[in-house]
């Protein structure tokens, strides 16, 4: 007869079966898969805005640097900005979804529990919650008379530190930035995240998209990492002023010897990474086993 405990245990990993197998059903639905290849082109546009602006500062033009919320900020200052948010909004939300449905079924792979594989699948549910944040900014912005543009980053990182082990959790988010910008690092040397094309694409835009995506995946583990050593000397000074998300990276890539290369290099690296995500939206193959 099976202990109280025992089969507690039981019963939880029937009810995760279920859902794992939930969220591959739901994922397999033509509307949902169109609403996450929405998601990757959304991203696109996202990076897209942020390399332009980035690159245009490093080649001296006076424009700003951007980040995620002022992307979102500049997007509500266009015409009919609200409604384009609005249809950004909903596609980041499609990426976010897509995101945890690969934490937690892991649609694409075997049921392996190897460390690697389950570092990945952190790295899927912390890369959700993160897009599912723009998706609450946005909603913000929607509904507010005169939005302001905020760096969430930096706040967190001070609320932190008004904890009793504030500073010791504000180190071990720097590491584990750090740590994800140099998994993204090695993935775009390594082609570890490129994903998997459909059979309709053609072979040199395949090679073309995979080079993109590699410069693209690099440039992204760059500023992972600037952020990650930010949030780290704001642990070490107990200050939050160091700490701040992509758009305060950028300001410290410009900021150091030879900034305006190494911005603009990382800036291309973002527009390579926006078309990528571009071409993803078209051409990815969603294997949902």
């Amino acid at each position: 007869m099976l202990k109280p405990m025992a089969l507690s245990k039981v019963f939880g990993k029937l009810t995760f079966s279920r859902l794992q197998t939930w969220l591959k059903q739901l994922a397999a639905l033509k509307g949902v898969t169109y609403w996450m290849r929405l998601g990757y082109a959304s991203k696109g546009v996202i990076y897209l805005i942020v390399g332009l602006f980035a690159l245009g500062e490093a080649l001296g033009f006076s424009v700003p640097l951007l980040g995620t919320e002022g992307v979102l900020l500049a997007v509500t200052r266009q015409p009919l900005g609200l409604l384009l948010l609005a249809i950004l909004a909903v596609g980041i939300a499609g990426y976010a979804f897509w995101r945890f449905v690969q934490a937690l079924a892991d649609p694409e792979h075997d049921s392996s529990q190897r460390p690697l594989r389950l570092v990945q699948r952190l790295g899927y549910a912390t890369s959700g919650l993160s897009y599912a944040g723009i998706v609450y900014a946005s909603a913000e912005f929607i509904g507010e008379v005169s939005p302001e543009q905020d760096d969430t980053i930096e706040d967190l990182a001070a609320q932190l530190l008004e904890l009793p082990l504030g500073i010791w959790l504000l180190a071990l988010a720097g590491l584990t930035v750090v740590g994800i910008g140099l998994v993204y690092i090695y993935g775009g040397l390594s082609q570890a995240y490129i994903s998997e094309f459909r059979a309709s694409c053609r072979e040199h835009m395949e090679t073309l998209a995979t080079w993109l995506g590699q410069i693209g995946y690099t440039a992204r583990g760059v500023a992972f990492t600037v952020i990650g050593a930010g949030l780290l000397k704001a642990a070490v000074l107990s200050h939050s002023e160091p700490a701040g998300g992509l758009q305060h990276a950028l300001s410290t890539l410009e900021d150091q010897p030879y900034g305006r290369i190494g911005l603009g290099v990382v800036a291309a690296g973002f527009v390579a990474y926006a078309l990528y995500a571009g071409f993803v939206a078209i051409y990815r193959r969603f294997e949902l086993r």
